[in-house]
């Protein structure tokens, strides 16, 4: 369930589920705030795609981006090591 929180629309799955422990919510709030600023990020690089050059590149970056800290929370789930995320594990959208 740790590393289902960081994939996507499936991280609503861990974040709703009933008896789950403490390990689990932790990484499912995180997977839930990592969508949401993807989310943010996507509308802000449609907004850039008007300007041809620029809004390629940060298009780009931002995907690179999310790849990144998606396989970053997937490993930590993976191994059970209970970390925000580089950069942005401070932004929350959702708190405990």
């Amino acid at each position: 369930m740790g590393v289902l929180s960081y994939l996507g629309l499936l991280a609503l799955i861990p974040y709703f589920s009933k008896g789950q422990s403490s390990f689990v919510r932790a990484h499912a709030i995180r997977g839930m705030n990592l969508l949401l600023l993807e989310i943010i990020a996507g509308v802000a690089s449609g907004i850039l795609s008007f300007v041809p050059v620029l809004g390629t590149i940060v298009g780009w970056l931002i995907s690179l981006a999310s790849l990144a800290f998606t396989i970053i929370g997937i490993v930590n789930g993976a191994n059970h090591k209970d970390e925000d995320l580089p950069l942005i594990g401070t932004i929350r959208f959702i708190k405990n």
